[in-house]
This record gives structure tokens, C-alpha cells and sequence, in this order.
């Protein structure tokens, strides 16, 4: 029998879309393939909030979850000491919005529950007699807990093969833990779709895998053997993908109770992923993404193949909510996926999770919402045009608006960050998006605040140093979870420090913009009636306008028949050329246009960037989220009332 293991801090709320791919490839082949959901395991061993809690960290948090199994992974003993790691850490969710005593409570869990729980797991597996293999697919926060599982299984049971992959062992990272962690028999170094059957016939069979692209192995003599060089898959590969197999994750997923549970069942998805690289980026590849350069180029799965595999899960599963896992939808969806799904083909309740661009038509954004996306995570990054150009965003500020509007329209829940401390920025980015905030706050906020911009390995931050920053090293926590006498941390790390150009010094820069992006999120998380902005078409050609965006204040306007047919014109962006070549031009004269437009601008009605307008108004009656709802899609607030401590882009000066 072959293992697939998924190791903490991978999502409750989801199951492993790479484990469960390959469980189905392993399956079609005839190979016997069970997968062990060992983050279950430990939820249950440390409460599910608290583990909720620490699985969502992103980016900039530090790595308290890795740190929990750092001792048992490496017991040769770490550089950075305990309380050093928790010092730096100070701000991380679990400690900050912890209650008193959270220190020792994560102390107890690493030095009490951890070891408790890796022998349980050791044993799980040990006790399966027939296990020949284990594959253990690691996310960026679950390489230490699987490293520290192997070794137990390799004290156990040495003849057991062992094959790591994931992300956290992409390129550099996979080379240096193969080399310098002789418990590991094979690494993938990126995408093995095409070589898991092989792969792990091979090491089932006690055979070295070799002729595998992308794979190191060790051989008899304890060698690091490296078949042909990395090539991520095409198409036909992803085409040729069955169904990803998740019976384990919803058997677990039952037997926590997640699935009977009213509060947690919302946010339950299934995962599938129909495409890999980014079509966005093969043209201009924005500066902070972490995506693998060698992964950028777009493979998708046909329509007809997204189509069965969605069936087949909806068939098969109690969820018929779906996290679509592409970096960018396809293109052709709007063409074909999107309209059939509208048509109600796999029943009337069925949602998704997609991730866009924003540069969607109204079109293809009701066509997203009739089809049943309930939530876009949305590539806005910024307000500002000037820093959207400084990170190579193809896209305009006021663009960025447009789509937050359309969202709201149709009903989709849009997830988004708001970048600052960007290379590049200027202090009137911040002023301009500092006094746009407040004509917005009817549109949904960045949830998870202001980030302040990362550098990634992969990112064109990263490869090109000397452009953006100087003096890259990898964040002072890394010490505090690899051993620095036998680890190149340099290698391993995926998150880094830098002498950041071209910002802002002065940091007060950012704590308007901080402070209304604060308010405006507790706005939507805490207030029962959402501000609003709502136009209302009057049977005799005149609007009527509601503000509420104000706190405590509320004012009407009433457009005349001329101002209303502006108005309209602009509930998507336009310019005052457009207008004129409606019948609007035959009645008005461009001056008059203008000066209806500017007092829309002056009242806060609409906004206007490069000569084009966009009102801001919804249509009266749009629906808002109810209060649960908004509460429980943000129900653990993981947001900085400050600028992050010491660690993330200060210079070595500011430390």
C-alpha cells in the first residue's frame, strides 16, 4: 500500500487537492493508495478554533506553526532560542489575540501535545504492515510537521520509501532538504503529475525511481541520483487527471463534525483544480508574485473535461461548494463553462470560490454570479494607479473600483488585499486612497487589512536584486525552525527581509490609510445596517439618490432628466467622448456634460482617474450580507492595529 499523508497546518475547511490527485492517478493505475488526514488528527489534540487560528496565518505572519514540530524535526537543537522565536513572534494572531497566558499554551503544545500526537501518527502507520511508500505533500506551513513524522517512521520501520513534494520543496528548497536530510528517499522538485505512478511503483517495489523528470532520489548507496531536468506538465497531462479522490477528507471531515456543524458547513468547499500558470503574467508578471517562473506558461483542462470532473464531485460528495484552485480563471469560461453552469446542470444550490483579474465586463461578472461564484478573490492589490504600475499591475485604480462595484451588484463576495510600503510608491498614493476610502465603504473591504508588500522567492523581487531592494536574507524566524550548522537557510526559506528602494521612509505615511481601512473593516464586520449609496430610476426620467455613507447622516439628491441620463452613463466607466456620441451629446453640449460630471465628483457621488467617470451608487434594493454572515466570513481577526514589529522590511539599522 502506498501513504498519502496531509500533515498540519493544512485547512479544515478544504481537503488537499495535490494528495487528492494523487491518490486518483495512483487508484487509475491500480496501485492502492490510502490517504491519512493527520491535520485532523491534530485539531482535535489542540481544539479546532486554535488550530483554525494558526492554519490561516498568510505571508507575513510568522511561522509559530512550523515552530510547534522545529524541536522534533531537528533535535540537534535550533539556533534562535525559544523566547527569542516568540519575542519575534509577538504579533503573530494566536499570541496577539490570544488570551492571557497564550506563550505557554503554544509551550504546551510543542513540547506536550506535539510529541503526543506524531507517536500517534507514527503508529497509524507503522501498525499498517502492508505500507511499502509514504508521500507526504508539504504547503509552505506543514514541512516541519512531515519532517518530524519521517523520522519516526524511518526509527520505526528504516525500509519504508519516503517521497516529499509541494510546494515547500519547489526547486532550490527540495535540493538542499534532500541533501542534507538522508531520511528523505525522493524528492519532487515541482510538478509530477506525469511521474507520481512511476515514482511511487518504484519505491513500493524497493526499484530507485529512475528517468523520472524532476525527481531526486537516493539509491543503495546513499547517493542523490537526479533524473532529467524539471519541466512542468502540459496540457495533456492535466487533461489526462481523473477526478481528484477526497473519501478520506470527508469521512474525517464527518467524524469532526464539520459537516453537521451550521457555523462551520458554510465555509466548507471541495477543491478542483482545470488550470495551472497565469495567461495574465506570460505578458507581464507582476513583481511580487511567487509564482515559479518555470510555471508561469497557462495549461488548461477542455470545458467538457472541467464539466465531468465537477459532476463527478457534486455526484460524490455531500458539498456542492467548490474552490476552483486556478491562479486565473480561463478565458473560455466566459464562453462556455460560466453559461452552462448557469443553466443549473448540477442542481440550484451549487457555489464556487474562484480567484479573477479585475478587468471583468459587467458581463462577465453577472455571468460569474448566475453561474454560482459566491466569492472572488480578487487581484485589486491597490487603489492607487501609480502603485498598481509599480508592482505591473495592467490596471487602473479606478478600474479596481468598477470591479469592487460590480461585485456588489450581483452578489459576489470579493477577498482582496491592499498593499503598501511598495517600491516606488509616493505619499500622495497614500492621500489619494486615504480620502477615497470613505466614498467606498459600501463596497467590501480588504479583510485581511494593509499588507505591507513580501519578498518571495520566485518573485521578480526576489530574482532581481539591486533593482528593487538590496542586502536579501531570509526572515530572523527561519533560525528559530532550521538548524544553521546543517541547514542553508538561504536555500530552504521562501520569505525574506530586504533594504527596500524607493519607499517611503517616513512610516507615518501609512497610518491614515491603516486607520481608515481599520474602520472601514469593523464598519462591515460589527455595524447591523451597512452604509450605502443607492440610486432609484423615478418613472419620469429623473434618480433618486440615497446616502448613508456617512455615519449618523443621511442625504437624498434628485437628478433631473439630463443629470439622471448621465448618471446612468457612467454606472460603468466612461469618458466624456462616450457620452457625447449618446443622445446625451444631442441634447447637452460638452460643457454642460462636464460640469454635471464634476459636481457628481464634488458630492461623492462618482470618482473620475484619466478623464474617465464612474458613479458609485447600487441599484436600490441590492442585497448586503447579513451581519452573521459578514461576522463569520471574519470571525477571527488576524489584523494589526500597528505597523508590524521588527522583521519585515526594516533595514539591519532599524533593528
Amino acid at each position: 500500500m502506498i501513504a498519502m499523508i496531509n500533515m498540519p497546518f493544512a485547512s479544515l475547511m478544504h481537503p488537499c487537492l495535490p494528495v487528492g490527485l494523487i491518490k486518483a492517478r495512483l487508484q487509475a493505475a491500480g496501485l492502492h493508495c490510502r490517504v491519512f488526514n493527520f491535520n485532523f488528527l491534530f485539531a482535535q489534540r489542540i481544539g479546532i478554533s486554535a488550530y483554525q487560528l494558526l492554519a490561516l496565518q498568510k505571508g507575513q505572519d510568522p511561522l509559530v506553526a512550523e515552530w510547534l514540530f522545529a524541536r522534533q524535526a531537528w533535535p540537534e537543537g535550533l539556533t534562535l532560542g525559544d523566547d527569542e522565536f516568540l519575542k519575534l513572534a509577538g504579533q503573530t494572531p494566536f499570541i496577539s489575540l490570544g488570551k492571557t497566558g497564550a506563550a505557554d499554551r503554544l509551550y504546551t503544545i510543542r513540547e506536550t501535545i506535539v510529541p503526543q500526537f506524531l507517536g500517534e501518527a507514527a503508529q497509524r502507520l507503522l501498525s499498517c504492515s502492508t505500507v511499502a511508500a509514504i508521500g507526504f505533500s508539504c504547503g509552505f506551513f506543514q514541512s516541519l510537521a512531515s519532517l518530524a513524522l519521517v523520522r519516526r517512521i524511518k526509527a520505526g520501520r528504516p525500509e519504508i520509501k519516503i517521497a516529499c513534494g509541494g510546494s515547500g520543496f519547489h526547486g532550490i528548497m527540495g535540493r538542499e532538504l534532500m541533501a542534507k536530510c538522508d531520511f528523505i528517499d525522493a524528492v519532487a522538485l515541482g510538478e509530477a503529475d506525469d511521474v507520481v505512478v512511476p515514482l511511487f511503483e518504484a519505491l513500493s517495489r524497493g526499484r530507485d525511481p529512475e528517468g523520472l523528470q524532476g525527481v531526486l532520489y537516493r539509491d543503495r548507496q546513499g547517493r542523490v541520483c537526479e533524473g532529467p531536468g524539471y519541466r512542468p506538465v502540459p496540457a495533456e497531462v492535466l487533461e489526462d487527471n481523473p477526478p481528484p479522490d477526497f473519501d478520506e477528507h470527508f469521512a474525517d471531515s464527518q467524524r469532526l463534525g464539520l459537516l453537521d456543524d451550521p457555523q462551520a458547513r458554510p465555509k466548507l468547499f471541495t477543491a478542483l483544480e482545470t488550470s495551472r500558470g497565469c495567461w495574465k503574467a506570460q505578458k507581464m508578471l507582476c513583481t511580487f508574485c511567487g509564482l515559479n517562473n518555470r510555471e508561469i506558461r497557462f495549461r488548461r483542462m477542455s470545458t467538457q473535461r472541467v464539466m465531468a470532473c465537477l459532476d463527478h464531485l457534486a455526484g460524490r460528495y455531500p458539498l456542492r461548494r467548490f474552490q476552483l484552485a486556478d491562479r486565473i480563471l480561463p478565458k473560455a469560461f466566459f464562453q462556455d463553462l460560466f453559461p452552462w453552469l448557469g443553466e443549473k446542470p448540477l442542481g440550484d444550490n451549487v457555489e464556487f470560490w474562484a480567484e479573477s483579474r479585475t478587468t471583468l465586463s459587467r458581463r462577465q461578472v453577472a455571468l460569474m454570479a448566475a453561474a454560482g461564484v459566491i466569492y472572488v478573490q480578487a487581484g485589486i492589490e491597490s487603489l492607487s494607479t501609480n502603485m498598481l504600475k509599480c508592482v505591473r499591475k495592467a490596471v487602473t485604480a479606478i478600474k479596481n473600483v468598477h470591479f469592487l462595484k460590480l461585485c456588489r451588484t450581483y452578489g459576489i463576495y470579493a477577498l482582496w488585499n491592499l498593499l503598501i510600503r511598495v517600491p516606488g510608491e509616493k505619499q500622495r498614493d497614500y492621500d489619494q486612497m486615504a480620502a477615497l476610502i470613505p466614498k467606498i465603504v459600501h463596497f467590501t473591504p480588504p479583510f485581511w487589512g494593509t499588507r505591507m508588500v513580501e519578498m518571495q522567492r520566485f518573485s521578480r523581487y526576489f530574482n532581481e536584486p539591486g533593482r528593487w531592494a538590496d542586502h536579501i536574507r531570509p526572515w530572523p524566524y527561519y533560525r528559530g525552525l532550521y538548524p544553521e550548522n546543517r541547514i542553508d537557510i538561504g536555500k530552504v526559506a521562501y520569505f525574506f527581509d530586504a533594504d527596500w528602494k524607493d519607499v517611503l521612509d517616513d512610516r507615518q505615511a501609512y497610518r491614515e490609510l491603516i486607520r481608515k481601512t481599520d474602520d472601514w473593516i469593523d464598519t462591515w464586520r460589527f455595524s447591523s445596517k451597512l452604509p450605502a449609496l443607492t440610486f432609484e430610476n423615478l418613472p419620469d426620467g429623473r434618480m433618486s439618490l440615497v446616502d448613508t455613507r456617512q455615519p449618523g447622516r443621511v442625504y437624498t439628491y434628485t437628478l433631473e432628466p439630463g443629470e439622471a441620463d448621465v448618471y446612468r452613463t457612467i454606472d460603468d466607466p466612461a469618458a466624456v467622448q462616450k457620452l457625447m456620441r449618446l443622445p446625451i451629446g444631442r441634447m447637452m453640449s460638452k460643457r454642460q456634460v462636464r460640469e454635471i460630471l464634476s459636481s457628481f465628483v464634488a458630492e461623492g457621488l462618482a470618482i473620475s482617474e484619466g478623464g474617465r467617470y464612474l458613479g458609485l451608487a447600487l441599484p436600490e434594493g441590492t442585497p448586503e450580507p447579513d451581519p452573521s454572515f459578514r461576522r463569520s466570513q471574519t470571525g477571527m481577526d488576524v489584523r494589526r492595529k500597528d505597523l508590524p514589529a521588527a522583521g519585515h522590511g526594516k533595514t539591519a539599522e532599524d533593528r
